[in-house]
């Protein structure tokens, strides 16, 4: 087991009559188990709560130049409710970037780092473990890569728009290396790591890993202008074949929509057994982000209690959730600069999940025999690499299996190691960048 970094914090031990309490290891992005509610620190049950009428309504009027005592979007109040409450409920804006079943996670970092030769740790995640999920990693912008080595042999190094989607399953351990391309300036480097669960009956299947590089990934420009890349879904490429995004009923669709100043895109849910999450996470320049009812005079915006028909995100709202139930209508209102959302779909898995740090099983007895044999050695393969985090220097964008390899581009990358791997977050090297700069500021 690798030691816990300096300023990382276990979580409670797993505790069985059998067996001594096992300490939890590290794991990658700044992923932890959700607390349940009752657990929560006060701050942090603020920071997640749903907004409530009062505070979209004093939103949109701000946003629109209304009057803040006036009757709130879509004019006044019809005769005997009060103003915003409507019959519908299109969507709700909750604070935060909130997963849905079958996603556990929702983990976004849009992270300034310091040039690479005031460095003396290569900054990244060394060799940790997963069991019984996939993670989706899809690269944003930025002068950043990703080495990823991993437990089965496997090796590789992906960038912008690179997506690797690995499905752990029975148990894989790999390395998350971030490659510096500046050597004098500061780095920029933007990703999301989605995990996804697996069903009962595939938590135990072989490790996989599928690599969707960025020119090879779909992309279509709708009618309004918006431009999307199908990630997962009927018209993307094939997620990994234990997937719970591998069977076509299962309605997975992962989505990353672009908006240039004027553009709009009309979305809505595939079927009424899903769930639907839209996640802005890129305001460039001026760029807002108007959501509304697809159809004029809908009244969409619900927090349980009422509903609006509109609301207008920009930058320094930070990190929020858009659930959408029925169809809207995105648009980028801004003059200048673009906006980027990731949409997350699918049928919920609707199994229970017993989840302790990167170990995701059905049940207790299930999660405490993942724990005895990772530490009897027993639930990953061997690591058979000669660093905890190996980066791969001189190299094209690439993923390789002791079998094969394969390239993608013309560009030869030139990342010289820092140093021994260390814990991003433990070296305390990337501030927020963007979305992230906003969040503490904004949900207090």
């Amino acid at each position: 087991m690798l030691p816990l970094p300096p300023t990382a914090t276990p979580h409670s031990p797993v505790t069985t009559s059998a067996h001594t309490p096992i300490p939890i290891p590290y794991h990658p992005r700044g992923a932890h188990p959700r607390p349940s509610p009752s657990s929560s620190p006060p701050d942090a049950q603020k920071r997640t709560r749903t907004m409530s009428m009062a505070e979209q309504k004093r939103a949109w009027q701000n946003a629109n130049g209304k009057d803040p005592d006036g009757p709130g979007p879509g004019g006044a109040a019809p005769e005997g409710k009060d103003a915003g409450e409507g019959d519908g409920e299109g969507f709700d804006v909750i604070p935060g970037f909130e997963p849905m079943d079958p996603f556990l996670m929702v983990g976004f970092h849009s992270d300034v780092f310091p040039a690479r030769n005031s460095l003396d740790q290569t900054p990244g995640f060394p060799q940790h473990p997963h069991y019984g999920f996939e993670t989706v990693t899809v690269m944003g912008r930025g002068n950043t890569v990703t080495d990823h080595a991993d437990s089965m042999g496997g090796s590789g190094r992906y960038g912008d728009g690179d997506v690797q989607w690995m499905c752990a399953g029975r148990g894989i351990s790999h390395s998350e290396m971030i490659g510096l391309r500046n050597a004098d300036t500061q780095n920029v480097g933007q990703v999301f790591q989605l995990w996804l669960n697996l069903p009962a009956k595939s938590k135990k299947c072989e490790p996989h890993t599928t690599m969707m590089w960025a020119e090879d990934i779909p992309e279509v420009r709708g009618e309004g202008g918006a431009t999307v890349k199908h990630i997962a879904g009927p018209d993307a490429l094939r997620p990994p074949p234990n997937s719970w995004a591998a069977d076509a009923p299962n309605n997975v669709r992962i989505q990353r929509i672009t908006l240039e100043p004027g553009a709009t895109y009309t979305l809505e849910r595939t079927a009424a057994t899903t769930a639907l999450n839209l996640y802005p996470f890129q305001f460039a320049e001026s760029a807002q982000l108007r959501v509304a009812a697809a159809a004029a005079g809908d009244a969409v915006c619900s927090s349980g209690t009422g509903a609006i028909e509109q609301t207008l995100l920009s930058l320094t709202d930070g990190k929020v959730t858009v659930k959408v139930t029925d169809p809207v209508t995105l648009e980028n209102t801004g003059s200048s600069g673009s906006v980027e959302v990731l949409l997350l779909e699918a049928n919920p898995i609707g199994e229970p999940v017993t989840q302790q740090g990167p170990f995701v099983a059905a049940s207790k007895d299930e999660l405490e025999e993942v724990f005895l044999a990772y530490q009897q050695g027993k639930l990953v393969d061997k690591w058979p690499w000669g660093s905890e985090g190996p980066c791969h220097g001189s190299s094209k964008r690439f993923y390789a299996t002791p079998a094969s390899r394969e390239e993608k581009g013309d560009e030869v990358i030139d990342i010289p190691s820092a140093g021994p791997p260390g814990y991003m977050p433990s070296m305390r090297i990337a501030k927020p960048h963007g979305v992230d700069a906003h969040q503490s500021r904004v949900f207090k």
